[in-house]
């Protein structure tokens, strides 16, 4: 089967390594992290949403950003402590403030649409 790639808006929230620590709990290795959730709009209401995963978590997800490829290192079902809401029918990324810095670009605030690339590697923590 050939890799799948879907065009979605990814807003990323970037948190400073110690934060990032408490936030993905016991995933040691993570520095990706994505928050796997989508409203189910179809069988719960807007007042009182249900939701369920976004994307299949056995499979390796690689998003392509600024011409590098990324690949997520865990999931969540939701957001660190913050005061913003879930974007809805987006991928939410959490990354770590190292990791970020090591990427060597500056991501700007312009809404931009980033590629997600799923292939059929089963997915490692």
């Amino acid at each position: 089967m050939n890799p799948v790639s879907y065009h979605t808006k990814v807003p990323i929230i970037i948190l400073d390594d110690s934060s990032f620590a408490e936030y993905r709990e016991d995933t040691d290795d993570a520095n990706v992290i994505a928050v796997n959730i989508i409203w189910n709009s179809v069988h719960s209401e807007r007042t009182n949403r249900q939701y369920i995963p976004f994307l299949n978590t056995d499979k390796e997800i690689i998003l392509k950003i600024n011409g590098k490829d990324i690949p997520v290192s865990g999931f969540a079902e939701s957001l660190p402590v913050l005061r913003e809401e879930l974007t809805q029918y987006s991928l939410t990324l959490v990354i770590s403030e190292s990791y970020y810095t090591s990427l060597g670009f500056n991501l700007t605030a312009d809404e931009t649409i980033y590629t997600v690339k799923l292939t059929d590697k089963p997915f490692r923590k």
